[in-house]
């Protein structure tokens, strides 16, 4: 990234943030990087493989059974584990973000810049959010396929086009978090980590220990339980539960982004007083 388009004035959140387009060409290019490796080569095989044989499966399940094909378990497990791969990716993604800048020595550089604490943030988050949003269009195919086969419910497709991208933003904000509030990489990224899995299973554990008849946390923290509680009754009757997962991790992320715009309002007017009196 030049000088030049970092200090050009004028900037927005949006496509003419730099960083937001620096963000993403390093994403693509890691992306095309990680395509030329064997591993990720043997893996991609691994996963076609399995989705074929789940296909083929269930296909030749309805032809024993005589039922016509039923694209609502290929369309569940899919999207089940695209919210396990969320849940895996998107804290980590974003939580070298700010500490990986502090350890090459360019984080300096970077708030000096004429680009504000907002346009920062824009760029961190959405670049590597929209990068994690390029991982998750890969099982798209196959619920093409599954709406196609039929018996696929409304309400499967709208509690995956909902607890999906609510669940990506806010674990990626919390990573963003954890990587302004820690000084190295791993540390952060044990902390964005540690935070996921306080969400995804400790609350959700405690509060079955405590009570069985109103789990309300389980729905608020676990996104599976909110994905599950949208496909049985997203209706009013379940509005109070199936809608709260949601709607927290979008508080979250909306929280996570307020605290890193107070914290980085005086950090960055900090550097540039220091820039100028130097």
């Amino acid at each position: 990234m030049t000088a030049r388009a970092l200090t050009a004035p004028g900037r927005r959140h949006g496509a003419g943030n730099p960083l937001l387009g620096h963000e993403l060409r390093s994403r693509l290019r890691l992306f095309r990087k990680l395509g030329h490796t064997p591993l990720t080569r043997r893996l991609a095989a691994v996963v076609l493989a399995a989705s074929y044989l789940l296909l083929v499966g269930l296909l030749a399940f309805s032809m024993v059974s005589h039922d016509p094909p039923d694209g609502s378990s290929l369309f569940a497990a899919v999207a089940v584990i695209s919210l396990l791969l969320i849940c895996f990716l998107a804290p980590g993604c974003t939580a070298t973000a700010i500490a990986g800048e502090r350890q090459k020595g360019t984080w300096d550089m970077l708030v000096v810049t004429s680009l504000s604490p907002g346009e920062i943030l824009a760029g961190k988050l959405w670049g590597r959010v929209a990068g994690l949003f390029l991982w998750l269009l890969g099982p798209l195919p196959l619920l093409v396929i599954a709406l196609l086969m039929g018996r696929v419910e409304p309400e499967m497709v709208l509690a995956t086009a909902v607890v999906l991208p609510t669940t990506l933003v806010g674990l990626a904000a919390v990573g963003l978090l954890c990587s302004a509030l820690c000084r190295t990489t791993g540390a952060a990224t044990a902390t964005a980590y540690a935070v996921m899995l306080a969400l995804v299973l400790l609350v959700p554990l405690l509060q079955l220990l405590v009570t069985w008849h109103e789990p309300v946390l389980v729905y608020v923290t676990c996104p599976f339980a909110s994905w599950m509680a949208l496909v049985d009754d997203p209706g009013y009757s379940g509005m109070a539960l199936a809608w709260l997962g949601p709607a927290f991790y979008m508080v979250l992320a909306a929280g996570s982004v307020a605290v890193l715009r107070v914290r980085f309002a005086g950090l960055v007017g900090d550097r540039r007083g220091e820039r100028r009196d130097g």
